[in-house]
């Protein structure tokens, strides 16, 4: 078998541009993305009236919500924001998960006075969230 003697000049460049290619994707794993990709929000009151809403990622009007479950005042939120008296109010949980797998819950009542401002923010804009519109005959088109 005879090996050209310029192999080993055009291997070593490759090899280079892949030990660069390497430890740059190991730096990025190192330090990956931890933004939200979804958020719910479940609403109760009494044991029968329950809502849900959603919103997730890939959508973009869900940017905003998004941007602000992401942001470290939301990160900073404690878990519970309840009031002395629940009686007749309603009850959210939120929920983010993060793209690092990590998932964030905060559980409030309405009218708090203790919640910070931009929980009830959160909650009326996924709740407000406007409904996705199909085309007729969606997905059997």
């Amino acid at each position: 078998m005879i090996i050209s003697r310029k192999y080993p000049r055009a291997v070593a460049p490759l090899l280079g541009l892949a030990g660069v290619v390497a430890g740059a994707a190991g730096a990025a794993s190192a330090a990956p993305d931890s933004g939200a990709v979804r958020v719910s929000v479940e609403r109760t009151r009494g044991e029968r009236n329950l809502s849900i809403f959603q919103v997730s990622g890939g959508i973009r009007e869900a940017g905003e919500v998004l941007r602000l479950v992401s942001s470290p005042a939301f990160r900073g939120l404690r878990s519970r924001y309840v009031p002395a008296d629940r009686s007749g109010r309603y009850r959210y949980e939120v929920t983010v998960h993060y793209r690092n797998d990590e998932d964030k819950r905060v559980v409030t009542y309405s009218d708090t006075e203790s919640a910070p401002p931009l929980l009830f923010e959160v909650i009326r804009k996924v709740e407000t969230f406007p409904t996705p519109v199909f085309p007729p005959g969606f997905p059997f088109s």
